[in-house]
């Protein structure tokens, strides 16, 4: 996993939806599989290559966002690994591009639209004086099923 910033609502969120996730199937986290950047291009593509010199090299590769996913698909491209056929990939951030991508990339879609929406229904709320209080409203999100991503080998878990 390649998560944004852990200081940051949306990079610790993410980190601790990967670990709920990894439990509910029962996949162990491999916590030196776990890199944190700060969402942006450059830091996709460094922490990519460090992820592919360690031994063994990860089967899969979930990236947080859509910068450091391009980061991280032209880091495994000019290391010639195959998706899904040498790792699997998932992103966080739906792209329009990312179903021209030769395997189709898998994301985690979120609505940046319902966010916004939520975010200025309650800052219209706070200003009419509705509610006084700090809530917290979460979006969900949804997999995008497309085929970069290999069929788990029980085996290799």
């Amino acid at each position: 996993m390649i998560s944004g910033p852990t200081g940051l609502s949306s990079g610790a969120e993410r980190l601790a939806g990967y670990r709920k996730a990894m439990e509910a199937h029962r996949i162990p986290v491999h916590e030196p599989w776990i890199r944190i950047g700060d969402f942006k291009r450059e830091t996709g593509y460094a922490l990519t290559k460090e992820l592919l010199r360690g031994a063994p090299r990860p089967t899969a590769l979930f990236v947080t966002n859509n910068q450091m996913t391009v980061g991280a698909l032209q880091a495994l491209n000019e290391s010639r690994i195959k998706i899904p056929g040498d790792i699997s990939f998932i992103s966080f951030d739906e792209m329009e591009w990312y179903s021209f991508l030769d395997p189709p990339c898998r994301p985690v879609e979120h609505s940046p639209y319902r966010m916004g929406k939520a975010a200025g229904e309650m800052l219209l709320q706070r200003i009419t004086h509705k509610w006084k209080h700090p809530r917290k409203i979460v979006i969900p999100s949804r997999l995008i099923i497309r085929e970069s991503t290999a069929e788990v080998d029980k085996e290799r878990r």
